[in-house]
């Protein structure tokens, strides 16, 4: 990308070279976004549930649910072991998927800040 077309000011104000490194900082922000965002939708395809794990007897799995209008959902998994994989699996996915979002949050935000901030000082220098 040719900026000193489309920014002639930007050519006296400012090293391109620099400009250019922001835009590929921003760019490797943008594609981190789209890879967790994929990365989100693959967990999600494997299913997921928001829920803490309670053992009874130490082989009698049930999925404690959050509470809802003053009552928690208690869900019986049983001790087979297949069902009990499946479900704590599920649980992990679950927070593995909130990790993901946090990150996904953070990158979107500073992308968004810098992308402003670049903008910004294009402005500046055009009105210069």
């Amino acid at each position: 990308m040719d900026l000193s077309a489309r920014y002639p000011a930007l050519i006296e104000h400012l090293d391109v070279g620099l400009v250019d490194q922001a835009l590929i900082r921003l760019n490797a922000l943008a594609e981190r976004v789209v890879e967790l965002d994929g990365q989100m939708d693959a967990v999600r395809a494997r299913g997921m549930i928001q829920a803490t794990p309670y053992w009874r007897d130490r082989k009698y799995l049930y999925l404690v649910h959050q509470q809802l209008d003053g009552q928690r959902k208690r869900e019986y998994i049983g001790k087979d072991k297949h069902k009990q994989a499946a479900a704590l699996q599920r649980v992990e996915n679950w927070h593995q998927y909130q990790k993901l979002d946090q990150e996904r949050k953070r990158a979107q935000g500073n992308l968004d800040y810098w992308v402003r901030e670049l903008c910004l000082s294009l402005s500046r220098i055009g009105e210069g």
